[in-house]
């Protein structure tokens, strides 16, 4: 049976809508753009229609299941999933996420109403890859997050992010849309497996390996793979048959430097990690990997250089060449330093061998000395990020800046401290090491970092690299609250309202709720309305 005789012809009334025409089909449904009847508002349409157990009688247009049996059995159970998934998915609000307005059955199947929202997939209302730049990719990358990131915590995974299922409004606007394949982690375990080839990671199109958020975050990563370079990276079956990996990591193509920051190319290679516990493991983490990595804080000494693109130069060993200028300014401190010691001692030994008393030469205090510390870790640090970022003139070495980021680390300087945590997480200048990162945002974190602090409650949440722990992961939110962070002040909430590792108390999960919103958070406000 080909496709015309599949689809709804253009005219039919369906409920209280009209069919204007077909706007795709897949192997689950069809989806049509329709009209209101009652005021010729446009919509579109998702109709059930599993081409592997079911057909549409061209006469009367009702749609049934192929045989009797097995088959009518599996039409029945696709029948019953599809209305409980789009009645899961009608309570879904979020601005990059298409909405379900409304659900009903007819003509034998199952239909779900959507608003229409316009624009053009992404892969074609985006910019020619060589012409996408990191400026323009990285807000509908954020978008995207949000959106997964709030998909997820309704337990819902979408399990077919692609171009083709992201519209973008008005080039800058990206809608989730599609949502025929999506699965919620109750029903996971029956989920049949469904995939696009280049966007599926190898959990979703073979029995093997857990399905999650960070399937999902595999197809996101696939999806900007393919806006950067013109095609989707190699399938994953074909990934893992091969002895060696035939992905070609972003980070490492030098034809995309001055576009993309090796930063940002990195993100994104990890979410296509082939293994799943090498991905980010929720949206969240690969957001505050962009936030924390990719958006440093410039001084008004080094805001000139956000004006002109990252220029990235093959890193060298530890001698940094410097200007003879530089070098000399840099050796005449030491060196009167060592004159006045020699003079200093001269004088004192003279005098002394002579009977006069004179005081020992002046030591510096305790309190001086720290000071004088915390002033050397303050500059590492500024010159690490100099390196990291290629600020002030300095080529970008994630190596040089490691070095100088862990001198700063040494004297207890708390920014470097989490920085280095960020590092080793992320694999940026050192192997990456979850462990490695605990340690350096535990010894943040003691110091009062709150960032550190909210990520260390997340590891303890979720049981990254230690033993997972609701009351630990309280503790660290509360912190990291009280100093103001707002994702930490949203956790804490749910931690009240939840009674997750403390007494449940919805009159404190509303003050941290409230406090979270008024610094902006997305999901705070939403939280707030369903205490009241």
């Amino acid at each position: 049976m080909n496709t015309n005789q599949l689809a709804l012809p253009a005219n039919v009334e369906l409920g209280d809508y009209r069919i204007l025409r077909t706007l795709g089909q897949g192997g689950f449904g069809i989806t049509y753009l329709a009209e209101s009847i009652a005021d010729g508002k446009q919509v579109v349409i998702k109709e059930n229609l599993p081409t592997f157990c079911a057909y549409r009688n061209t006469t009367s247009l009702i749609v049934a299941s192929a045989k009797a049996g097995d088959e009518a059995e599996e039409y029945h159970k696709q029948l019953t999933r599809f209305v409980e998934e789009a009645r899961l998915l009608a309570r879904l609000n979020h601005p990059n996420i298409v909405k379900v307005n409304k659900a009903f059955e007819a003509l034998g199947t199952a239909y779900y109403v959507m608003p229409w929202v316009g624009g053009q997939e992404l892969h074609k209302a985006a910019p020619a890859p060589q012409d996408i730049t990191e400026a323009g990719l990285r807000p509908i990358l954020r978008k995207l997050l949000e959106a997964l990131n709030y998909l997820h915590s309704q337990n819902i995974y979408h399990r077919d992010i692609k171009p083709a299922n992201i519209l973008l409004k008005n080039k800058k606007v990206p809608v989730i849309i599609d949502f025929g394949t999506a699965r919620s982690i109750i029903s996971e375990r029956s989920a049949t497996m469904v995939g696009s080839p280049g966007y599926s990671p190898i959990e979703q199109i073979t029995t093997r390996g857990k399905r999650g958020p960070w399937t999902d975050l595999y197809s996101l990563g696939a999806t900007c793979y393919r806006l950067i370079t013109g095609s989707a990276p190699p399938e994953a079956n074909e990934r893992l048959a091969n002895d060696e990996d035939p992905l070609r990591p972003l980070a490492n193509r030098a034809e995309l430097r001055g576009r993309f920051s090796v930063y940002f190319l990195t993100t994104i290679d990890k979410a296509l990690a082939l293994r799943a516990k090498n991905r980010w493991q929720t949206a969240g983490e690969w957001l505050n990997a962009l936030s924390a990595i990719l958006a440093p804080k410039l001084s008004v000494k080094s805001a000139q250089s956000i004006n002109t693109p990252i220029k990235i130069l093959p890193t060298h060993p530890l001698n940094v060449t410097q200007s003879t200028k530089q070098k000399k300014s840099r050796l005449l401190i030491p060196l009167s330093i060592i004159l006045i010691g020699v003079f200093s001692a001269g004088g004192y030994l003279f005098f002394h061998a002579h009977g006069e008393k004179k005081s020992p030469p002046t030591v510096l205090s305790q309190q001086d000395g720290e000071e004088r510390r915390k002033a050397e870790a303050r500059e590492h640090y500024q010159q690490g990020e100099n390196y990291l970022y290629g600020l002030n003139d300095h080529e970008q070495s994630y190596q040089k800046a490691i070095q100088h980021f862990r001198i700063a680390a040494n004297e207890g300087n708390k920014e470097a401290l989490h920085i280095l945590g960020v590092s080793y997480e992320l694999g940026h200048g050192v192997p990456q090491d979850y462990t490695e990162a605990i340690n350096w945002y535990r010894k943040a974190a003691e110091l009062g970092h709150a960032e550190a602090q909210y990520k260390l409650g997340s590891c303890y949440e979720y049981g990254r690299s230690v033993t997972q722990n609701y009351s630990e992961a309280f503790e660290w939110y509360k912190k990291s609250a009280e100093q103001g962070n707002p994702e930490a002040q949203f956790n804490l909430g749910f931690c009240y309202e939840k009674g997750s590792g403390t007494t449940k108390d919805l009159n404190k999960a509303e003050y941290w709720y409230s406090k979270a919103a008024e610094q902006g958070h997305k999901y705070a406000q939403n939280a707030l309305n369903k205490l009241k």
